[in-house]
């Protein structure tokens, strides 16, 4: 068996299939004409996950999110709403906020000249305003709304004037997505990297397992990529969905447990040579014992299918988000474009585990399968942003975990090798349909094509 692709609608109203066929040349991946028409009519129109809602808990709380050259600011408000707006100050375009996260008692202040607004923009305090002889009019000079929604314990924002509905755009996602309780989990890690690749070529990178084989070989002995089951949904969303706990069946099935899969068993308590000639057992195996651990320790895996216990999903929501989700640990994953190069992006990683009830042993840190998130759950502080170059993880002195590390190596080749006069368009096989899937919707949207319920 292959990889399988399906497409599966929002309702009878919104079709998965897109209106236009991308052309995957140089322009496409490089042109400064084609980044400023996406700014225009994706980065601008298009829902974007902005940060996590347990990063704004009470009133004051605030994270700011930067998208090409604008800047969010995202509080919680003393009613306990959520307010976003423009992070610029409405005297003379000063930004209000440098910092990605904060707390303020009941009102952000301009640093550079004191002016200050309510939590939800509202211009409360114009110093020395007696001096201003044509007045200052506090409510147009209040800060400029975005519009904001928090769903799944992530909050999205979006910079339309008439947006399409949070709800329909994410569609039946919210519900699938909704049984891994990502509001319950806690930021462990948060990475940004900047690369030497355009945000797409990111995104191609994570929406493909073609590449497995080749750069990632420790993939072979412990998940199943070749015959992933991939779900191609409306507006450029894509879902692939990967057996773990097995060995790619490309290869011989072997008669013991390779390396990786019997560390995997030991660490749930299980004994690798009770394996032997039984290796494709190991699966169902893994999903008892992580049920009988997970009520030990206080993981609820009862909303979950057998396989969602085992396996990794990895969900790419348009436009730039990836998202891979165990019940356990999310990773969210978001090439954001730079503001003035194309050949550039800003690559953030941040870690979502869910807490942890101690216990006698390290059950409960093993279910965590990353030690460093474990390490920072025990702490119960919210790490900081770790910000960093490229050349930093491929010299070794940052990590943003072995496959990842590996993915940043080659991406800058590749975005190299798609400026020269020797490439002129890609070519995609029926196992890289996540790719054409979100190109051809991404030019959708950049045709003003996308459909509404």
């Amino acid at each position: 068996m292959w990889q399988e692709n399906r497409f599966v609608a929002f309702g009878s109203d919104v079709s998965p299939q897109p209106a236009h066929r991308a052309t995957l040349n140089r322009e496409h991946y490089s042109g400064r004409a084609t980044m400023q028409k996406e700014f225009d009519t994706v980065w601008t129109k298009a829902w974007l996950i902005a940060g996590i809602e347990r990063d704004l808990e009470e009133p004051g709380d605030f994270i700011t999110f930067d998208i090409a050259q604008e800047s969010i600011l995202i509080t919680r408000t003393e009613e306990g709403g959520l307010s976003a707006v423009y992070n610029v100050c409405q005297h003379r375009g000063n930004r209000l906020h440098i910092e990605t996260s904060g707390s303020v008692a009941r009102r952000h202040t301009c640093p550079y000249h004191g002016w200050s607004y309510a939590l939800d923009g509202s211009l409360l305090h114009v110093p020395d305003r007696e001096r201003f002889s044509k007045g200052v009019d506090c409510a147009a000079r209040s800060l400029k709304p975005v519009n904001v929604g928090a769903r799944n314990g992530l909050v999205w924002i979006n910079l339309a004037v008439n947006p399409l509905p949070l709800d329909d755009f994410l569609g039946s996602l919210v519900g699938e997505l909704t049984p891994y309780r990502l509001e319950e989990m806690h930021v462990v890690r948060e990475q940004t990297c900047e690369l030497d690749a355009n945000w797409k070529t990111v995104i191609d990178n994570f929406a493909e397992v073609y590449h497995v084989d080749f750069i990632h070989s420790q993939h072979a002995s412990f998940v199943n990529c070749r015959d992933a089951r991939v779900d191609l949904f409306p507006y450029g969303h894509t879902v692939f969905r990967v057996d773990g706990y097995v060995v790619n069946p490309r290869y011989p099935v072997p008669d013991e447990p390779p390396p990786i899969l019997s560390g995997a068993l030991e660490a749930l308590g299980l004994d690798p040579r009770d394996f032997h000639g039984r290796v494709n057992d190991i699966r169902r195996a893994a999903q008892a014992r992580k049920r009988e651990l997970g009520r030990r320790v206080g993981f609820d895996y009862s909303a979950l299918t057998d396989d969602q216990v085992s396996d990794i999903w990895q969900y790419n929501l348009f436009p730039n988000v990836i998202m891979t989700v165990k019940p356990e640990e999310v990773w969210i994953m978001r090439p954001r474009p730079h503001p003035t190069d194309p050949q550039k992006c800003f690559f953030d990683k941040i870690t979502l585990a869910m807490p942890i009830r101690q216990s006698g042993d390290d059950t409960s840190l093993v279910l965590i399968g990353d030690p460093e998130a474990a390490k920072a759950m025990q702490s119960g502080r919210r790490p900081e942003r770790e910000v960093f170059m490229q050349a930093d993880v491929t010299s070794g002195s940052v990590s943003m975990t072995e496959t990842v590390d590996q993915d940043i190596f080659y991406l800058p080749y590749m975005q190299a090798g798609m400026n020269s006069a020797g490439f002129d368009t890609a070519v995609l096989s029926d196992d890289e349909n996540r790719i054409r899937h979100f190109h051809d919707w991404l030019s959708t949207w950049m045709a003003d094509r996308v459909p509404r319920p």
